[in-house]
């Protein structure tokens, strides 16, 4: 079995296997976590705050996306909205984004909204702060979160871009067969 992504907080551990599970380290141990939610699905993308506060896209064939969150002591599930959940990422435990290639969802105080994007096919997201955002994709498309709208940022590039970081002081990498580095405002 493959690690395909990781969270830790401490000595605590969360990890996806791209399966209908994940496993969870408590400092002494490692738990195989099944839920009947994650029953034909896929695993692939964690995100968190802390320990109490774990996040996970869960996606299905041919079915809308839904997240699976725990807070600690118990489970809650969210629908989304259509696609699949490709990555995600936050400024805070209640501003965060999900990606999918079709469409960006954004969580905020009043819940998943989607926000248009000028360009789909993306396919990673990185988020500095709650103003400071980039989506990458298809064609060397690189998007620009500022706190109210995706903007296009040119890269220079027609490759497929894979990867994006951004730090909070708006320094940003983002790859795909290159690394490149940019600034946003």
């Amino acid at each position: 079995m493959d690690l395909v992504d990781v969270v830790a907080f401490g000595d605590r551990i969360y990890a996806a296997a791209a399966g209908p599970y994940i496993f969870a380290y408590d400092g002494k141990a490692w738990d195989k976590i099944e839920r009947p939610e994650f029953a034909g699905a896929a695993v692939f993308k964690l995100w968190g705050t802390s320990a109490d506060n774990i996040v996970m896209p869960i996606s299905r064939m041919n079915q809308p996306i839904s997240l699976a969150r725990y807070n600690g002591r118990s489970w809650g599930f969210e629908d989304v909205g259509p696609g699949a959940g490709v990555k995600i990422d936050g400024a805070d435990p209640d501003d965060f984004w999900l990606l999918s290639p079709q469409q960006p969802y954004h969580h905020d105080d009043k819940g998943w909204q989607p926000v248009p994007a000028p360009r789909q096919k993306l396919f990673s997201l990185s988020v500095g702060a709650t103003n400071r955002a980039v989506a990458v994709g298809e064609d060397g498309v690189a998007l620009v979160w500022n706190g109210t709208q995706w903007l296009g940022s040119p890269t220079g590039t027609t490759e497929r871009l894979l990867g994006a970081f951004v730090a909070p002081d708006g320094a940003a990498w983002i790859g795909g067969a290159r690394i490149y580095r940019r600034s946003l405002p």
